[in-house]
């Protein structure tokens, strides 16, 4: 299951966008770890999808039917998967984590800490919007994220919210971090997250490139008809 973990984006010449209003959000993206890249990613955001399109990648979250769609552009296949699914393999894989003797739960690092993000003091115009600097940390997570104020999204944040706690699980890294965005007053702008697990440390960074107030191109709306549907991965696949 590949589900992007980004910050949203923002533009230069825009006012600030209210809540009714479709988005068009670009964005620059970095993995590091065992997975280093780079690439751009395209956020499209509506009131009830959310649809993220890169170079190899498109992922569509619908909230009204509670599904998420993965295409692999590269393999022409894709996926769609329940959010009751998604919760399932989070279970799923939480029990496989707590099956594991203490030994190799410790090289782990404290998965199920709380993250923690306090104001640094620093403000920078990013994208042409004024943003606050917040340090993140908490067990293998360490960081940071700028967010402004000039910039809302359109409404149902709250189912948005039980989107992420379906893919979140019930703890980890992953969710604890979801809950300490989700008290932040702000969007996000750019991020800089870091774990360390065992001898392992990856991390992803985004970075705003623009956005514009307009709604997203039927195409990407639609899954291509030359591919075809296949199975979602179990956990550990």
């Amino acid at each position: 299951m590949r589900v992007v973990t980004v910050g949203l984006l923002l533009s230069l010449v825009l006012p600030s966008v209210g809540r009714a209003m479709d988005l068009t959000i670009r964005q620059r993206v970095t993995t590091t770890g065992p997975r280093a890249e780079t690439h751009e990613a395209t956020e499209y955001v509506t009131t009830t999808r959310r649809i993220t399109d890169d170079p190899t990648h498109r992922t569509i979250v619908d909230l009204d039917a509670r599904t998420l769609t993965v295409l692999d552009k590269t393999r022409k296949t894709y996926t769609v998967t329940t959010f009751d699914q998604l919760r399932a393999q989070m279970e799923a894989a939480r029990k496989q984590l707590d099956a594991m003797p203490p030994e190799a739960r410790k090289m782990m690092g404290g998965m199920d800490a709380e993250v923690t993000l306090h104001p640094t003091g620093k403000t920078e115009k990013i994208a042409g919007y004024e943003a606050k600097e917040y340090a993140l940390s908490g067990g293998p997570t360490t960081g940071a994220v700028w967010v402004t104020e000039e910039i809302e999204l359109p409404s149902k944040s709250e189912d948005w919210d039980k989107f992420r706690g379906a893919i979140g699980g019930a703890s980890g890294p992953g969710s604890k971090l979801g809950e300490a965005m989700a008290k932040l007053k702000g969007f996000p702008l750019r991020t800089n997250v870091t774990y360390s697990v065992g001898p392992i440390t990856a991390g992803y960074a985004t970075e705003v490139l623009s956005v514009s107030a307009q709604a997203a191109p039927p195409d990407v709306l639609t899954i291509p008809a030359d591919t075809r549907k296949v199975a979602p991965r179990a956990p550990g696949e």
